[in-house]
C-alpha cells in the first residue's frame, strides 16, 4: 500500500490510518477505530450471507494461491472461523447475524455428510 501510494499527494496521517485499517483485519481481527471496525466487518461480510458457500471456496482459493498451500479440512476450518467470528458493527450485526448462523449450519451438514 505504502509503495502503491509513494507518489500521491496523499498525507502521511492520511496514509498511516489506511495502513493501520488494513492491518486490522488481520486475524483475530481487533480494531480500535470505527473506521477500522468497518472494514473488519466488510472483510468478513460473506460469512453472514446467502452467497457464503460460494464465497467461502473463493478464499480458500485466495489463501492457498497466495501461501502456496493446500488447505484440507476447509470446512471445519470454516465452521471454526464462523464460530468465532464476530462482527464490530451494530449495522453487521443486525443484518448478517442470522444468515451467519445458518452457514454455520449448512458447514455442520455438510462435515457430517
Amino acid at each position: 500500500m505504502e509503495k502503491y501510494f509513494e507518489n500521491s499527494a496523499i498525507d502521511a496521517a492520511t496514509l498511516a490510518e489506511v495502513a493501520d485499517c488494513i492491518m486490522q483485519t488481520k486475524l483475530p481481527a481487533k480494531p480500535e477505530t470505527f473506521v477500522a471496525r468497518i472494514l473488519c466487518d466488510a472483510d468478513i461480510y460473506h460469512s453472514g450471507t446467502e452467497y457464503f458457500l460460494l464465497t467461502n471456496e473463493l478464499v480458500k482459493k485466495e489463501i492457498e494461491l497466495r501461501n502456496n498451500i493446500e488447505l484440507k479440512n476447509w470446512k471445519k476450518i470454516s465452521l471454526s472461523f464462523l464460530g468465532t467470528q464476530h462482527f464490530f458493527t451494530s449495522y453487521c450485526r443486525d443484518l448478517l447475524e442470522e444468515g451467519k448462523r445458518k452457514n454455520i449450519y449448512l458447514l455442520q451438514i455438510s462435515i457430517n455428510e
